[in-house]
């Protein structure tokens, strides 16, 4: 072996090395959606089919991340485990600061929501059923809008005042 091929084979090794760093930069920095779900799910009472003691959940899910995420698509884990998708009336694109909803119908076991006129403020003593422990998000983004991401993200429980 020669200089020459010496010199090749450095260059050769050198270049492979800065190549899979180039590559590991760029997957580390890339911008991308972090879903967070923030706060106290809102509570709705409602009555179906002549049952009361019914409430629809609304959680606020928040894209924190760095990165718009397109074609959002939002999914609520069922009793069996298996996840049910949602309609989604919202922007095509979902970016960074923005959020998106996710509710579910569930039954009030005990409690009310009672106004109290001392203090001027509303009491929820209401404690649910059985409530969806996450939510699962399934986006697409730029560049590569034919793979389909996807993020599990816990909900928080409805907790009484």
């Amino acid at each position: 072996m020669d200089l020459l091929d010496a010199a090749v084979l450095i260059a050769t090794v050198a270049t492979a090395i800065f190549t899979g760093w180039a590559v590991w930069q760029r997957w580390r920095y890339t911008p991308r959606p972090l879903w967070i779900a923030v706060g106290n799910p809102q509570s709705d009472e409602f009555t179906q089919s002549g049952s009361d003691g019914m409430a629809r959940l609304v959680w606020r899910v928040d894209n924190r991340g760095d990165a718009a995420a397109h074609d959002v698509r939002v999914f609520i884990e069922g009793t069996s485990g298996q996840f049910i998708e949602l309609p989604f009336f919202g922007e095509a694109i979902v970016g960074p600061g923005e959020h998106v909803t996710a509710s579910a119908d569930v039954t009030i076991v005990s409690g009310a929501l009672e106004y109290v006129s001392e203090t001027f403020q509303y009491v929820d003593t209401r404690v649910y059923g059985a409530v969806p422990p996450r939510v699962e998000l399934r986006w697409r983004q730029h560049p590569n809008l034919r793979r389909v991401k996807r993020q599990r993200v816990p909900l928080p429980p409805p907790s009484s005042v």
